[in-house]
């Protein structure tokens, strides 16, 4: 059977990947007024700005057994139509409840199309894996920015509240569905996965699993500490809290021009250490320069902030060299993002509690120092030369190997 026209699978791609930072980052922007409209404790704002990671973090646990049983692409289309029902579902509903239901349902669509992204670059672009890593990952941290950015001066130039700034990024959501149920409509469209495929607690036997994992998770942690307080370090160091968003800003440039390169680079390299190491310092050269002299050279800390960020995507490369097959693809996906948003969920409550009210962000710092060691550490494990097919000591039956890249 034949496969789906390449152009068809690039376009549906590119519109998932849009819808996966949206319906999260729009979260920040729009929560001072949800909080005045709907009355919201302490409590439950604290609650909903949890949600993404935990929800990332159960859902990707069970994301790759639910493909294997019901197929990769039906579970995208069913992911999609989710993500939209969420989304109208806290717009049209101002009500606490609407609120959690609807955004823990969008969360969790989004949380197995993360799991099953890599896989499906994997399927649809076998010899094309660096640079449809690069082409998404810019995609949806690009419309993640805009959804931060661009909701609060939308929904104003529309005359609407918050349940406009809501509403109107399911519209996204809606366009995405077209493509892919096209693609479960085409002959040899419908990728298949075994239904023997791996399960969670097989992939937890493997060290190396854990240790992408951990990987994972830490560059998440630091990833949700940069975007959710950086500016706040700044401007408790004196720096105007309005440029201080600008920095965060430049974060999300550089960790963007981070994953046009960073697939292409691994999958060139022999020995991808250097590139490990590099993207390793970028996090401890802003942590020293934040400790130092934090209002000298913010755009500076910020750049090499940002190159550490980029870690992102290295992540999400790494993954689709980690397997044989689609099953092996798909379950260390999901055994990776589960534990390693479980672990940043944690330690972000951790570190919350840490910092407190205080204005002395350098033992804070520290840490991050501390855990972008490990981080390395664990990314240099996690780029050698293994499988997870290989670890484990099968495939599963009816599952065809990857082809290698061109």
């Amino acid at each position: 059977m034949s496969a789906p026209p390449r152009w068809l699978a690039v376009v549906a791609v590119l519109l998932l990947a849009a819808n996966l930072r949206a319906a999260v980052n729009v979260i920040g922007p729009l929560l001072p007024a949800v909080r005045g409209s709907l009355n919201l404790t302490g409590l439950q704002v604290g609650i909903v700005t949890a949600l993404p990671t935990f929800c990332f973090a159960v859902v990707g646990l069970i994301a790759a057994r639910l493909a294997a049983r019901v197929g990769p692409t039906r579970t995208v289309v069913l992911s999609i139509a989710c993500m939209a029902a969420g989304q109208i579902l806290r717009a049209l509903v101002p009500t606490t409840a609407a609120l959690f239901a609807g955004t823990a349902l969008a969360l969790a669509a989004v949380a197995v199309a993360n799991v099953l992204m890599p896989a499906l670059i994997s399927a649809f672009f076998p010899g094309r894996i660096p640079s449809m890593t690069a082409a998404y990952t810019v995609v949806l941290s690009g419309t993640g920015a805009v959804a931060s950015g661009a909701t609060l001066p939308l929904q104003e130039a529309l005359g609407g509240d918050w349940q406009v700034g809501f509403g109107m990024w399911a519209l996204i959501a809606v366009a995405a569905l077209v493509p892919w149920v096209l693609i479960a409509r085409h002959r040899g469209g419908t990728l298949r996965t075994s239904r023997a495929a791996y399960r969670v607690k097989e992939v937890a036997r493997s060290g190396r699993a854990w240790v992408l994992a951990i990987f994972f998770g830490l560059q998440a942690l630091q990833a949700y500490v940069i975007f959710s307080y950086y500016p706040t370090m700044l401007y408790d160091a004196g720096v105007p809290l309005h440029l201080g968003s600008a920095y965060v800003a430049l974060v999300s440039l550089f960790s963007m021009a981070g994953a046009v390169v960073l697939p292409g680079l691994l999958a060139r390299l022999r020995h991808p250490v250097p590139l490990v190491v590099l993207v390793g310092c970028g996090f401890l050269g802003g942590y020293l320069g934040t400790i130092i002299a934090p209002a000298a050279a913010p755009w500076l800390w910020s750049s090499l902030i940002g190159l550490g960020v980029a870690s992102f995507p290295m992540g999400l490369f790494i993954v689709t060299q980690r397997a044989e097959s689609p099953s092996g693809v798909l379950a260390l996906s999901g055994f990776m993002q589960g534990i390693g948003y479980l672990i940043a969920g944690i330690f972000l409550v951790v570190f919350g509690a840490f910092q407190g009210t205080s204005t002395n962000w350098t033992p804070a710092l520290i840490a991050l120092i501390i855990i972008t060691i490990v981080q390395t550490a664990a990314a240099l494990v996690s780029v050698g030369t293994w499988t997870i097919e290989e670890t484990l000591g099968r495939i599963p039956p009816g599952d065809a190997r990857i082809d290698p890249l061109d």
